[in-house]
């Protein structure tokens, strides 16, 4: 079954006051799923928006993270669900509530790598029976990132135990996570992720029957961009259509458009290639989207571009 999805993040990032022997600060790139080991204080807005043969579903989260000392951040992080199933009737409301501690184990300003660890407990504040949430778990997890020359690593791994009051066996589910950014400027991050999820014991059932020991793989190409000073979005895109030596196909899955459909078409010409980029896309939000857009997402686009533009010149000169 396929998803097709799309979301807003965006993070505002306010400096945390200064400590009495506070060091030089160590930032990696934010990924979709992986756990960053950063301690600091941020309030970031999401908006997530799937869709199936089975209907739509979008989730708009807003998340506190908030620094207690110089290596304890406690977070909180609140959903609302619209549901809109083709068979039943669309429902909305609170979804699960999650509350995260994360502790700093390591830290090398030498080395740029941090290491941390933690847990994450989600609240059944969301209705079950309307499909909304009601899950009750615990998720300790471990994280951690280094710079290793011009990239950033960050790899993570946790493993959840639902405590809700079902019968038969609780699910239990171990998840792994690396993601690698390069970033090539101060606004600009391309990075790879990679994704690993494991159900070690679920409730009785066909789909779980099938899961149980095995090892989903998700392998996600993003972005992060800053269009403003202490704004970062996120940017996931994934390949849908491909053919050797004449063209492939990028559709949005996470980002900041509602639609994003591009098109590289490459064509053999004398003495090299001519590539022809064809993009359509649509921004999230209505009215307010298209202020947006024009605001700062269309001048990001272009920024995009015209970075890349320059980029393969430089690697393999100008055509003449």
């Amino acid at each position: 079954m396929r998803y097709a999805g799309a979301l807003l993040a965006i993070t505002l990032v306010v400096p945390v006051w200064a400590w009495a022997d506070e060091e030089p600060e160590i930032r990696f790139f934010y990924p979709v799923v992986t756990r960053r080991p950063v301690i600091e204080r941020e309030l970031e807005l999401s908006f997530f928006r799937a869709s199936s043969r089975e209907g739509t579903q979008s989730q708009l989260s807003g998340a506190l993270e908030w620094p207690i000392t110089p290596w304890w951040q406690v977070e909180i992080e609140m959903p609302f669900v619209f549901q809109n199933p083709t068979d039943a009737p669309s429902t909305a409301g609170p979804g699960d509530l999650e509350l995260q501690n994360k502790f700093l184990l390591w830290k090398s300003v030498q080395h740029l790598a941090l290491l941390s660890a933690g847990f994450e407990v989600r609240m059944p504040s969301g209705s079950e029976r309307r499909g909304l949430g009601g899950e009750f778990s615990i998720e300790p997890f471990v994280t951690g990132g280094i710079a290793l020359g011009p990239f950033d690593v960050l790899a993570a791994v946790a493993y959840e135990w639902n405590l809700n009051n079902v019968r038969g066996p609780r699910e239990q589910k171990v998840t792994g996570d690396l993601a690698v950014g390069w970033p090539v400027s101060r606004w600009f991050t391309p990075f790879l992720e990679l994704n690993t999820a494991t159900m070690i014991q679920g409730q009785e059932g066909e789909d779980a029957i099938k899961l149980r020991g095995r090892t989903q793989i998700y392998l996600t190409p993003g972005f992060n961009v800053r269009p403003l000073p202490g704004v970062k979005i996120k940017w996931v895109t994934e390949i849908t259509q491909l053919k050797e030596l004449n063209y492939f196909v990028d559709e949005q899955r996470k980002g900041p458009y509602r639609v994003w459909h591009h098109q590289h078409l490459l064509r053999m010409i004398d003495g090299g290639t001519e590539m022809t980029d064809i993009v359509h896309y649509q921004p999230p939000l209505g009215i307010l989207g298209g202020i947006v857009n024009s605001l700062f997402l269309q001048k990001t686009l272009k920024d995009i571009f015209d970075y890349r533009f320059a980029g393969i010149e430089q690697r393999f000169g100008k055509f003449s």
